[in-house]
């Protein structure tokens, strides 16, 4: 898992994903800059987890 909070626009942060074997966008609209620590059931459920 590799999160990124840098102020990419979407279509760049998906361009860099894609260097990743099975590298994939995710975003959160309205995320904090910790999404982590401050929702981590939808990051959990974004990385593959069951929230």
């Amino acid at each position: 898992m590799l999160l990124l909070d840098v102020g990419l626009p979407p279509r760049n942060a998906a361009e860099r994903a894609r260097h990743f074997e099975h590298g994939e966008l995710a975003v959160q609209p309205g995320a904090e800059p910790f999404p982590w620590r401050d929702n981590p059931r939808v990051v959990h459920a974004d990385t593959g987890g069951s929230s």
